[in-house]
């Protein structure tokens, strides 16, 4: 009979392991080149999606600090405040509206 049952059955062994090792490693090469390439075209990242930046009211230097900024907003807030103080919020619309035209 064969004389060598035991070696072609422990290299059947080797060749199915080796094979399943090279389609694990072909599966995985394959699906992260998937996953980079839809990334890239929509030019997504796993980071966080970046924030709009924030609307500044005019007449406020954004050279200076945050905590500047914030009190330079509430001064002018309270000009506002003082400015238009009693009057109807349609007639304040129209009266800004004027003063930008101009």
């Amino acid at each position: 009979m064969n004389a060598r049952p035991e070696t072609r059955t422990a290299g059947r062994r080797v060749a199915t392991r080796v094979a399943a090792i090279a389609a694990a490693a072909t599966l995985l090469v394959g699906l992260t080149a998937c996953q980079t390439g839809a990334a890239a075209q929509r030019g997504t990242t796993n980071g966080p999606a970046p924030r709009p930046a924030a609307v500044v009211p005019e007449g406020i230097d954004t050279s200076l600090s945050a905590d500047r900024i914030a009190e330079a907003i509430a001064r002018q807030q309270a000009a506002y405040a003082e400015r238009f103080r009693g009057v109807p919020a349609d007639r304040i619309e129209e009266i800004l509206q004027r003063e930008a035209a101009e």
